[in-house]
């Protein structure tokens, strides 16, 4: 656009006349690419109706959890995120947002943890909790994915350093639980590594009683004992959980 621009202007058409009219041939390839870069956009509606069935939801402080029904054909890795919308509590048309898998490749379903924090998070929190106290159907949701490459690399190195932060830990719930039941299973031989440190910094664990068990279940899972976990709260409280006193 920047070379139309400058051919445009009317000293250099007075000059390059030739010039002006090739470049501006350009504006065919311009728009051309302008349709390619939106298409996969157009694509992808048909992939956000798809309707994604309830199995469990339970509401955690101001964290959401939702478990569907896995479809056969739905391929993922461990550290791939997807992306939700739904007619009833969205603020625009067709608008998705995007959450990571928490669940491991192997299980049979798909988890999301969501932090409430926004005007649409905090409407899906209140359509549950609505649905929740009238006994009415929850609200229709729809999901298309997997997106991303995943955490797969820590399969190249024997020793492996994990780090997450706050609600950022989320996908971790699926690669740690990925990663002690490849290593457990013994299908895998092509897998280097041998130690796996998961540093977890949150600033308070009172949100986050969700992820403490999770951890609790990937130690019972870990047989080998590849695992090893190290959890930073950096705030104070003098009402805690007992279960994270010893962590």
């Amino acid at each position: 656009m920047s070379i139309i621009y400058v051919f445009a202007l009317p000293c250099f058409m007075k000059r390059a006349y030739h010039a002006f009219r090739l470049t501006h041939l350009l504006n065919v390839a311009f728009y051309a690419l302008t349709v390619l870069h939106g298409l996969p956009k157009l694509l992808d509606l048909k992939i956000c109706l798809r309707k994604a069935s309830w199995l469990k939801i339970s509401l955690f402080s101001d964290i959401i959890y939702l478990q569907f029904k896995r479809p056969s054909s739905f391929k993922f890795r461990s550290g791939q995120w997807v992306r939700i919308s739904s007619p009833a509590f969205s603020c625009a048309f067709n608008e998705c947002h995007a959450f990571s898998l928490a669940s491991a490749p192997q299980s049979p379903t798909l988890e999301l943890y969501i932090k409430a924090v926004g005007p649409w998070t905090w409407k899906m929190r209140s359509e549950i909790m609505r649905a929740q106290a009238t006994g009415s159907p929850y609200p229709l949701v729809h999901m298309n994915g997997p997106y991303g490459d995943g955490n797969q690399e820590w399969t190249n190195y024997e020793v492996a350093i994990l780090v997450g932060g706050g609600i950022g830990v989320t996908p971790y719930a699926s690669t740690l639980t990925d990663l002690v039941l490849e290593t457990t299973s013994g299908r895998h031989h092509n897998v280097k590594c041998k130690k796996v440190y998961f540093l977890w910094i949150c600033p308070t664990h009172k949100n986050y009683e969700w992820f403490v068990d999770v951890l609790k279940d990937v130690e019972e899972l870990d047989k080998n004992d590849l695992l090893e976990t190290h959890i930073f709260v950096t705030q104070f409280f003098h009402k805690f959980d007992l279960r994270t006193t010893m962590l």
